[in-house]
């Protein structure tokens, strides 16, 4: 009945670049396809797509040859353009960035633009993009936050009444289950300012056992930093960048804790991953998600944000006790009955459906 109502969607975002919020269209794509949407995509800034996509889903670019200072303008003007000759059903806007811009871009066109929030809510943007944001999300018909507690500072600050949660969907793993999980702690990210890697190789260089490893998977800007720091604390042989690689899955299977050092995120997809694949996680209690998905001392352990002595405590304590790994590991997966894209699915398209 849903599959009837709901034809046709468009996603927009800013790129498809390696990230969290790209996976995050990328897996809602692939779930709305799984439902018999047709699913399109439009790409705002960049032609840049890393990710291997069902037949069926196709990607579109507004990005011109020649870039200049108004490309963004162009870039809008060509999405315009083919919504009009697409006519969605609806437009799914990642970004609280670029949403209000998709929305007065297809004014006249099509009305039926949901921003889609998917970064700490209290990220802060310039100053005219606040000010769009105030003037524009209001008069959506919705708007898509990923916690509680999103919800509610988003209701505070734009009164829109149709604020709808929804979690990141967890894709389906491809773990290795003839492997022992080593003495590996790992973290999944990009080398940005905010995550934290610094801090977390830190933290690591504290630890009292030498014989355990640190993997971090990611790429970014702070590459140098990193390798500077690492070769400060001689630790060259015992933390590993492994760069971008495309089996995280095999690391997640081999690995036996999840170590999350964010400062700032929306819900993160490293750490969802991490849980489902039965990995014991610690975190810091950072705005936001990780709140909402970690419940301390049951299925992990949520330091508060910055008490650095906390987590080397903590982290100690899961390296010398297997059964306390398994323990939280076997708690974790049931995460995955609330991020399935059966469930995810079927509570948006129920949303979109009513919106109708």
């Amino acid at each position: 009945m849903v599959r009837k109502q709901i034809n046709k969607i468009l996603l927009t975002t800013n790129s498809l670049a390696l990230g969290g919020m790209e996976r995050s269209v990328v897996n809602l794509a692939k779930m709305l396809n799984e439902e018999g949407v047709q699913v399109k995509i439009f790409l705002i800034s960049s032609d840049e797509n890393c990710f291997n996509l069902p037949e069926g889903i196709n990607v579109y670019s507004g990005k011109r040859e020649s870039k200049h200072r108004f490309f963004v303008i162009f870039s809008l003007l060509k999405l315009r353009k083919f919504t009009k000759k697409f006519n969605p059903d609806f437009v799914l806007s990642y970004s609280g960035r670029i949403s209000s811009f998709v929305f007065l871009s297809l004014l006249g066109v099509n009305n039926n633009v949901i921003p889609f929030h998917r970064a700490n809510p209290d990220i802060t943007y310039d100053k005219y993009i606040r000010f769009l944001n105030k003037l524009i999300f209001p008069r959506c018909k919705a708007l898509v936050v990923q916690t509680e507690i999103a919800k509610r500072k988003f209701y505070k600050r734009y009164g829109n009444k149709n604020i709808i949660v929804l979690p990141n969907i967890a894709r389906q793993l491809i773990l290795n289950v003839n492997v022992n999980r080593e003495k590996i702690i790992l973290n999944v990210s990009r080398f940005v300012d905010g995550k934290g890697l610094d801090t977390l190789i830190k933290i690591f260089s504290k630890l009292e056992n030498s014989e355990w490893k640190l993997y971090i998977i990611g790429d970014g800007e702070l590459k140098n930093k990193l390798i500077q720091l690492i070769d400060d604390l001689s630790l060259n042989n015992r933390v590993i960048l492994k760069g971008y690689i495309n089996d995280v899955d095999y690391y997640l299977s081999i690995s036996s804790i999840f170590a999350f050092t964010s400062r700032s995120e929306g819900y993160p997809n490293s750490l969802l991953e991490a849980m489902c694949a039965g990995l014991a996680c610690i975190s810091f209690d950072c705005p936001t998600g990780p709140a909402e998905m970690l419940k301390d001392g049951v299925n992990g352990y949520l330091i508060p944000l910055d008490d650095i002595n906390l987590y080397i405590e903590r982290l100690e304590k899961l390296i010398n006790d297997e059964n306390l790994r398994n323990s939280f590991g076997n708690e974790a997966k049931k995460i995955k009955d609330i991020n399935s894209p059966g469930f995810i699915g079927r509570k948006l398209l129920h949303e979109l459906t009513n919106m109708k």
